[in-house]
């Protein structure tokens, strides 16, 4: 997962930190795997092998993974500067998925489909974790600098939903992987390793590592723009990118278009510093 913090995007060496090129290079291996051993299934009769095609393919990826991060030292910072950017690191998974649901249709053999699913899970995962982490390079490579203000900000969570979710559908995973039906176990299994993965990829550490971070969540002001962060996790607005800030009875809104941030209230330490210090930088902004 990302690390939060004003850590660079790259070493001083000039290379991607090995924290992003490992997240990478897993992303490119499930890649890889996921198209190699789709495409070859037909034509491999014993599932042994299949599995050594997919972990054959999935290390080669994974080098190609290493050798993109080793050339782009700027591949972060450049995939984390937008949000399109972002989505598409996902959308490997597309093709993937949409072959797991021809053979959930019948279409071809339940193996196929084991393969497909399977795969675009891991591609989904870790394509996840990779834009967290490519985000939060891209705040850090942004906001060198000490910030101008910062208040503490407590986020609601919502810990023990998520768990129920993971131990239920890990439960049925199980039961249906025992019962003979491995496509609906990996199904289940899939839903489960995302609830399980998306919660500290989204700064919920709390869930599975507990005790105290040392990244508070806060709320930061730049001479760039406005960071919320949290342990793993941060998220930047520009000033340019912000229309307004209003406090209302429940909520501090930063209208930012079609992606406002909003804060509840009783989260923020004190929301009215918050707002006017919001109110000064856009006032700057707009007297340029």
């Amino acid at each position: 997962m990302g690390q939060s913090g004003n850590s660079t995007a790259t070493t001083e060496s000039g290379h991607p930190d090995t924290v992003f090129q490992v997240v990478f290079a897993v992303y490119t291996g499930f890649i890889v795997a996921g198209t190699a051993t789709t495409v070859v299934e037909p034509n491999v009769p014993s599932t042994i092998a299949l599995v050594g095609t997919a972990f054959a393919a999935f290390l080669a990826g994974a080098a190609v993974g290493v050798v993109l991060t080793s050339r782009l030292p700027g591949l972060p910072v450049w995939l984390g500067r937008t949000w399109p950017r972002r989505v598409t690191i996902a959308v490997s998974m597309v093709l993937l998925f949409l072959a797991a649901l021809v053979s959930v249709a019948g279409a071809v053999e339940s193996r196929f489909g084991l393969v497909a699913l399977g795969s675009t899970f891991g591609v989904a995962i870790s394509g996840l974790i990779v834009a967290r982490c490519a985000e939060n390079r891209y705040v850090d490579a942004i906001t060198c600098d000490e910030p101008l203000e910062a208040w503490q900000w407590e986020p609601s969570s919502s810990v023990k939903h998520d768990r129920l979710l993971v131990f239920a559908w890990g439960s049925l995973a199980i039961i249906h992987g025992v019962s003979g039906e491995p496509l609906t176990a990996v199904t289940w299994a899939g839903f489960a390793t995302s609830v399980a993965a998306s919660g500290p990829a989204r700064g919920r550490v709390e869930q599975w590592l507990p005790g105290e971070s040392d990244t508070p969540p806060e709320v930061r002001v730049y001479g760039t723009g406005i960071v919320a962060t949290r342990p793993y996790m941060q998220r930047f607005a520009s000033w340019e990118s912000v229309s307004h800030v209003r406090l209302r009875n429940d909520e501090l809104v930063v209208d930012r278009g079609f992606f406002d941030w909003r804060f509840d209230r009783d989260e923020l330490e004190d929301p009215e510093a918050v707002l006017a210090a919001i109110e000064r930088r856009l006032e700057n902004v707009g007297s340029r």
